[in-house]
């Protein structure tokens, strides 16, 4: 209670409420002179005027230099005497008065309440002077004695001072108080609001590291980049000495160090941090250790062998799973809060979008770049590494060699123990060849049973090396689920010394290894000039076929088939030709097995069959009287598409031709596949009056029950063994078995390739139905057999279409 007031003492810089105090100070002295002016002014029976005057002027001049300035830096003691010196004053006014009843007494009233600001013991100093010079002046204006008679007349003032000292007092105790309390409030606001600064700087600066890094994420394609940049920004942004990240080995067992300030980059983390770390991803919510030095959960002396007393810890973890564990160290205790906590784990969840991102990205390539089944490269990358090497080749001058091989047999495989064999075998082929070639070489699957090794070499002897090693993968059997099975494959080489289009090098392989398909199962062909020529020749042909349909190129023949007996036409067969035009007339032999591979044979098979209906149906309404019947070739592609059926009926609707007058020819191959497609179609066509013939009878392998299970109407003997009959016995004999077959069948018999009378009237021996030959005539155009039938006697030799 005796120290200073906290009121006008300001403890960090007193130098305002000094001046606050000593200018008060002097206009109380003001206030005093010139109350003691105006009491002179009044009625009063002043003993000494003169020296009470000139107190007041003192008083008076003492107030304006303290108003002026005079004591603003002045000491707490000489504000403290000039307080004692009002007291004197006061004194010394009440002296020269003559009177004790003056007012000057209570000029003490002005003078105590200003020690009240210094404290309780200055205030009862300062009374008690009061008091004291109250009592003196008493003493002196009675001529030195003291009338205790006269003690009622000071009393009064006597009380006045102390209790009005003590009501100032309390006043000013209760209002420093309340003065302590805004202060300390404004402080405690003050300190809230810079801490809440603070905060709010953190969290933007915080934010923006934040920001940055996520900027970098959706940017970077190198991962060790993002994650370098990573601990960097945590360690500026944190002001830590130590940050690592640390990535989870594909084995699950051990973290290595990725990316890291403070620590080795690479280096073997300790087991004791991989536990932590094990901890770290086994919880849902980042882990802060406040000090390890109290730490409890775990146990890491390696951290703590750095100097680092705070760590903070987040796991990266992903939809594609956990990357690994980012921690924040620091030599200072308590260094992260929860807030910190979580920002870390902000930080942790962004690269794990960025990681799966990355994942992701690098799944989408390799798909893009590999095969699905075997996992090797598919198409894509082949033809990449392709032009790689002619690159490589062209600096260091060796040649690039592709190796086309194509699995004998596979689809026996497949249509036998099942696809999920076959996908078996597949991957088994593509395991084995990558077991032989070189490691500089590669194996790629290009869809189906093709495979394909790219390999660099110095010679042709080199290639066939390769060819030769490859031919070890198919010495021993395939384990398959069903069983093991033994398989071979052809193999086309193409060897390039200067650089060339991957697909040009593709397609001069695929000839090649249509070519050693063709000698034989397991065998190996070299590209060559004649291969290069027939390729160019067969591209040229498919691009012409392409234009053929829409340039009108192609034309209908007809080859009559006649009655053995009558020797009248009954039918004819419609036979395609191609009018090139440069080539001139191209024969089916030349374009239908392309157009069976280019699959323009669909819509080249719909347009001679409307077109020959609609030509026979005009012939129909010309010769009412010739029972005339077209058969129109039909090929197994046409026959699996489930559109044929409608296009047959179509095309009769459109021709208004009945269905007893179309037949339509097949080969002894869909027989032998026995597919159920085609059967179920030709029941169907049966159903309405469509006849079902099978051409070339004999050259294949069909058995004779096939023959019993297949909707048929019509066998046609070919050519091969009518050419012998009546000449040969053994063409004769099997001619024989044809008929005597089809008639227990009920079937009728056609005989192709009938040239002479000897042929002729052996068949009709046989009892054989119709024949069909250049003995009769040659395939001819519509208007020539227009005129056929209307029995002008054409010239069959001018009208006979080339084959």
């Amino acid at each position: 209670m005796g120290g200073p007031s906290r009121v006008l003492v300001d403890p960090v810089d007193p130098t305002h409420n000094r001046r606050h105090i000593a200018r008060s100070l002097g206009m109380l002295f003001l206030i005093e002179g010139t109350l003691g002016e105006v009491w002179l002014l009044l009625p009063h029976d002043a003993a000494r005027p003169l020296p009470l005057v000139g107190i007041c002027i003192l008083a008076q001049v003492l107030g304006v230099w303290m108003r002026r300035g005079g004591l603003d830096l002045a000491p707490l003691w000489v504000l403290k005497a000039m307080i004692a010196l009002g007291t004197l004053l006061a004194v010394a006014g009440s002296v020269f008065s003559g009177s004790p009843t003056t007012g000057f007494a209570f000029l003490f009233l002005w003078v105590t309440p200003y020690a009240v600001y210094f404290g309780l013991r200055q205030a009862a100093f300062q009374t008690v002077l009061a008091v004291l010079g109250l009592i003196g002046s008493r003493v002196a204006l009675a001529a030195g004695g003291f009338d205790v008679s006269q003690l009622s007349g000071w009393l009064l003032p006597t009380a006045t001072i102390i209790v009005v000292s003590s009501i100032v007092y309390q006043l000013t105790r209760e209002l420093g108080r309340s003065d302590r309390e805004r202060i300390v409030s404004e402080s405690e606001r003050a300190e809230a609001e810079a801490r809440r600064a603070a905060s709010e700087r953190e969290r933007a600066h915080r934010e923006a590291a934040m920001a940055r890094l996520a900027g970098l994420a959706l940017r970077a394609t190198d991962r060790t980049l993002l994650l370098d940049e990573t601990v960097r920004v945590l360690t500026e942004t944190l002001r830590v000495e130590h940050c690592a990240i640390r990535e989870l080995q594909p084995d699950g067992t051990h973290m290595d160090a990725v990316a890291a300030v403070g620590f080795e980059v690479g280096a073997e983390v300790p087991s004791d941090e991989q536990r932590f770390a094990g901890h770290v991803l086994a919880g849902d919510e980042p882990i802060i250790v406040w000090e390890w030095a109290s730490e409890r959960r775990f146990n890491v002396p390696s951290l703590r062998g750095h100097g680092i007393r705070a760590t903070a810890a987040a796991a990266i973890r992903g939809r594609s799973g956990a990357f690994g564990v980012i921690g924040v160290h620091s030599s200072t205790v308590g260094a992260f809060s929860g807030e910190e906590g979580q920002w870390l784990q902000s930080i942790a969840d962004l690269l794990a979008s960025a990681l799966d991102r990355e994942r992701s990205e690098a799944v989408m390539r390799h798909q893009s770049l590999h095969d699905a089944l075997t996992g090797l490269p598919n198409r894509a990358l082949l033809f990449d590494r392709v032009e790689h090497a002619f690159g490589r080749a062209a600096r260091f001058g060796f040649g690039v060699a592709v190796l086309l091989l194509d699995l004998d047999g596979f689809k026996t495989v497949n249509d036998s123990l099942g696809h999920q064999a076959g996908d078996e075998l597949l991957i088994e082929v593509g395991s084995r060849l990558t077991d032989v070639v070189r490691t500089s070489d590669t194996v790629a699957r290009l869809g189906g049973d093709e495979f394909v090794v790219l390999a660099e070499v110095e010679s042709d002897e080199e290639a066939f090396e390769i060819a030769e090693r490859i031919a070890q993968v198919w010495e021993k059997p395939f384990a398959v689920a069903s069983g093991e099975v033994f398989c071979s494959a052809s193999v086309g080489i193409a060897v390039g010394g200067e650089a060339q289009a991957p697909a040009k090098m593709l397609r001069e392989a695929d000839a090649a290894m249509y070519r050693a398909k063709a000698g034989g199962r397991g065998r190996s062909e070299m590209f060559d000039e004649a291969m290069r020529r027939d390729a160019f020749e067969r591209l040229r042909t498919e691009s012409d076929l392409r234009r053929a349909l829409e340039r009108d190129e192609f034309r209908v023949l007809y080859q009559p088939i006649f009655d053995t007996a009558t020797l009248r036409p009954i039918a004819v067969e419609a036979l395609v030709r191609w009018q090139h035009p440069t080539r001139g007339v191209v024969g089916p032999v030349e374009f239908i097995p392309l157009a069976e591979e280019t699959g323009l044979i669909a819509p080249l098979g719909r347009w001679v069959l409307e077109h020959a209906l609609a030509e026979v149906a005009g012939w129909a309404e010309r010769f009412p009287d010739v029972p005339m019947r077209v058969a129109v070739n039909v090929s197994g592609q046409q026959l699996a598409r489930p559109e044929f059926l409608h296009e047959v009926r179509a095309a009769l609707e459109a021709s208004n031709l009945p269905p007893e007058r179309l037949g339509l020819e097949i080969t002894e191959s869909i027989l032998i596949k026995e597919s159920g497609s085609p059967r179920s179609t030709l029941e169907a066509l049966r159903e309405i009056g469509v006849k079902v013939l099978i051409d070339d009878f004999g050259t294949g392998y069909s058995s004779l029950a096939r023959l019993k299970r297949f909707p048929l109407d019509v066998i046609k003997i070919d050519r091969s063994f009518v050419a012998g009959v009546g000449a040969e016995d053994e063409d004769t004999a099997i001619v024989a078995a044809i008929v005597e077959i089809a008639r227990s069948l009920g079937l009728q018999v056609v005989a192709e390739g009938v040239e002479g009378e000897v042929q002729l009237q052996r068949l009709r021996e046989l009892g054989c139905h119709a024949v069909q030959g250049y003995l009769f005539s040659g395939p001819l155009h519509g208007d020539a057999f227009a005129a056929f039938l209307a029995d002008e006697e054409p010239d069959t030799r001018a009208a006979v279409a080339a084959l």
